[in-house]
């Protein structure tokens, strides 16, 4: 039977519904997951640690508990992904062997109940972060107290998509002063009220970079934004499309093309003014307002071509997570 995924965030997880005491149930138990519909998405941050994840087993089609212990056998399983792929057109790969541990694909639903939680563990830091990853797993078997699988993939089959997030990935307020040599019009954010402010994302790259992108109208797009003041109205240019790369020893900045595919990038300068003042506030900028207590980033640059150099100051202050 073919595997249908049914989306669902995993703070949505749909609970058992209640069930009248006098329905009559005919069969051997059967066992599937806890109604999670075959797919979740767990954002992660990006680190060298073991993050666990917990998924429950229950026995489905009867309100009585097990007679007698159930064992539950899951394994790793990889084709929830391809499955997923083909109906989705994505590329989800899997989690490499060196990044997650089960410690038991063996769990018990003990006499006297009808669940029983299955955990893995992946480390984020073993990823590579050009790869978008899923972990995938299956009940293998049961035995025990009559039991048997349920026969619905959907029910028995669990695909957890992994987001993995730096430290520096959201969504922020861009401020910024901006200079074109031959065209005037084109500046930053400061000249203009609230309503022109657009919000930036920054979206991880690596384990400490992240690409700036904005929403452009059709989709994301890895930008440096502006606006014409002639409109007035926000522009980007095509061919620049900036990542910042933060320094974890002490929180400089640097602002180099970005290593997305499919983006061919003008080349960045910093002279050692810039490089000075680009910089990571994990609390933000004392004494500023917009800044003081949110995470800020700094992001002082320039890029060369016709006409001379275009001068960015960007400052990036902290909103909230990306949805």
């Amino acid at each position: 039977m073919a595997l249908a995924f049914t989306l669902a965030s995993v703070s949505c997880k749909r609970k058992d519904a209640p069930t009248p005491a006098d329905v009559k149930y005919t069969g051997n138990p059967m066992v599937n997951f806890n109604n999670y519909g075959g797919y979740e998405r767990r954002d992660v941050e990006i680190a060298d640690k073991w993050i666990g994840f917990d998924y429950e087993v229950k026995l489905s089609n009867t309100t009585e508990p097990a007679q007698s212990d159930i064992k539950v056998t899951i394994q790793k399983d990889d084709n929830p992904l391809g499955e997923y792929n083909t109906l989705n057109g994505t590329n989800f790969v899997t989690v490499p062997i060196n990044a997650f541990k089960i410690e038991n694909p063996v769990i018990t639903i003990p006499k006297g109940s009808r669940r029983a939680t299955f955990h893995f563990e992946v480390n984020p830091a073993k990823l590579n972060l050009s790869n978008s990853y899923a972990f995938g797993f299956s009940i293998l078997s049961v035995s025990g107290g009559g039991a048997v699988v349920n026969i619905n993939d959907e029910e028995t089959r669990m695909m957890v998509e992994l987001g993995t997030l730096n430290d520096y990935d959201g969504v922020y307020n861009m401020y910024s002063f901006f200079s074109h040599p031959t065209n005037a019009a084109l500046v930053g954010m400061f000249p203009f009220a609230p309503g022109y402010y657009e919000e930036m994302t920054l979206v991880t790259a690596g384990s400490n970079s992240v690409d700036m992108t904005f929403d452009i109208g059709t989709g994301t797009f890895i930008t440096q934004m502006v606006i014409n003041s002639a409109t007035p109205a926000y522009t980007y240019f095509t061919g620049v499309n900036p990542q910042l790369v933060v320094n974890p020893a002490n929180n400089a900045v640097t602002v180099v093309p970005t290593t997305a595919a499919g983006y061919a990038s003008i080349a960045f300068l910093q002279d050692a003014t810039e490089l000075s003042r680009s910089k990571y506030y994990p609390t933000g900028i004392a004494g500023v307002p917009a800044s003081a207590g949110k995470k800020t980033i700094v992001a002082h640059f320039r890029w060369n071509s016709a006409g001379g150099d275009r001068v960015a100051r960007d400052t990036f202050v902290f909103v909230r997570k990306r949805p």
